[in-house]
C-alpha cells in the first residue's frame, strides 16, 4: 500500500490534526510509518490551485483535501477568485458576516478545477472527485441530479428575482412553509424558514442585518415585514434555493431527522438530531436523538426505503 499522502488543509485546524493523528494510527498497526505532507490552502489559492510547482507532488502519493474554512485569509483568497474585478485584502475580520457567498462557492469551484487539472498525473491518486465535490455543494445541482433517478425530493420553485415575488408565488402555491436557503450555503447558515401563507407572513431565519451588512447568527428568531423582505431579498441575491416544507417526524412534541453517513456504499452511521425548531442543527440548538427509540418511531417499510435511496445517492458519486 502506499503510505505518501499530501494533504491540502489548514494548519492548526481541527479536522486536519484529527485526519492526521488517525492516519498515523493506522500506520502504525501496519507495524509501518506514513509520509505525511501538509501543504496549506492558502499557498495553493495563492498560486490560483496551480499545484504544478509543487515539489510535494513530484513523488508518487495519495491525495487529500480537507475543508478550507475557517481561515479568514483562505476566505479573502476564495473571495478574490470568485469575484477578482474586488480587491479583498484588506477586508476587516467580523465573525460570522455573509461577505458574498456566490462569490465564495465560484472561487472554490475555480480552485478545485485547476487542482484537479494539474493532479491529473499516473503517479497521483486524489481521494476525491473535484467535480463530485463542486456539485455537492450546490443544493440545486444535486436536486436536479436526484430526480433523475427518481428519488425522493421536496417540490421546488425556480427562484425569483425579488423578495416580493417569492413571498406571492408561495402564496399561489398554498405552501405553508417553505426553505429558502443559499444554495451553496451549510450548516443552516443563510436559511429563513418561511410560512407566507399566514396573515403577516413571516419566518423563523439563522441570518440577520446589521448596519454593515448579513451575519449568520446561532440565536434563531423570527422575522416579519421589511426584515423579513431584506433577508429574503439577500439570499435571492446570493444564488437560492427554494423548496416546500415536508413536515417532520416527531418524538416527544420535537422535530427529529437522521444523517446517514455511508463508506462503499454499505452504511456505517446514522445520527438521529431532535429539535423544536424546523433546523435540527446541534449548533442551533439542536441534541443528539437516542436512535433505538427514534428508530422505532419510524415504520419499518418507511426505513428501509429511505436507507435504499441513501445507497441510491451514492452511487451518484462514485468517486467521493
Amino acid at each position: 500500500m502506499l503510505n505518501r499522502y499530501v494533504i491540502l488543509a489548514n494548519p492548526g485546524s481541527k479536522r486536519w490534526e484529527l485526519y492526521s493523528q488517525e492516519l498515523h494510527h493506522f500506520w502504525e498497526e501496519q507495524q509501518d510509518a506514513a509520509e505525511i505532507h501538509l501543504l496549506p490552502w492558502i499557498e495553493v489559492l495563492n498560486q490560483k490551485g496551480d499545484l504544478s510547482g509543487f515539489p510535494e507532488f513530484e513523488k508518487s502519493a495519495l491525495v487529500r483535501l480537507e475543508s478550507p474554512g475557517r481561515d479568514f485569509e483562505v476566505t479573502k483568497a476564495l473571495l478574490q477568485l470568485g469575484d477578482p474585478a474586488q480587491s479583498w485584502d484588506e477586508l476587516p475580520y467580523r465573525k460570522g458576516h455573509l461577505l458574498q457567498p456566490g462569490a465564495l462557492y465560484r472561487g472554490f469551484c475555480n480552485a478545485l478545477q485547476r487542482i484537479d487539472e494539474t493532479l491529473k498525473k499516473p503517479h497521483l491518486l486524489s481521494l476525491c472527485d473535484a467535480g463530485e465535490v463542486m456539485e455537492v455543494f450546490d443544493k440545486n445541482a444535486t436536486l436536479s441530479r436526484f430526480r433523475t433517478r427518481d428519488l425522493p425530493c421536496p417540490e421546488s420553485l425556480t427562484p425569483p428575482e425579488k423578495a416580493e415575488e417569492l413571498l406571492q408565488m408561495l402564496r399561489a402555491q398554498s405552501w405553508k412553509v417553505t426553505y429558502v436557503k443559499l444554495a451553496t450555503g451549510s450548516s443552516a447558515s443563510g436559511i429563513a424558514v418561511v410560512r407566507a401563507c399566514d396573515r403577516e407572513p413571516g419566518a423563523i431565519t439563522s441570518v440577520v442585518e446589521l448596519e454593515d451588512g448579513f451575519y449568520n447568527t446561532r440565536r434563531l428568531r423570527t422575522v416579519r415585514g421589511q426584515d423579513l423582505r431584506n433577508i429574503l431579498q439577500f439570499i435571492l441575491d446570493q444564488g437560492s434555493t427554494v423548496q416546500r416544507g415536508i413536515p417532520m417526524a416527531q418524538l416527544e412534541a420535537h422535530n427529529f431527522d437522521v444523517r446517514v453517513l455511508l463508506i462503499h456504499g454499505k452504511i456505517e452511521l446514522t445520527m438521529f438530531r431532535l429539535s423544536t425548531m424546523p433546523m435540527t442543527n446541534l449548533h442551533l440548538g439542536g441534541r443528539r436523538g437516542e436512535e433505538q427509540s427514534c428508530k422505532q418511531s419510524i415504520p419499518r417499510r418507511v426505513w428501509l426505503d429511505a436507507m435504499d435511496s441513501c445507497r441510491e445517492v451514492a452511487k451518484l458519486y462514485p468517486g467521493s
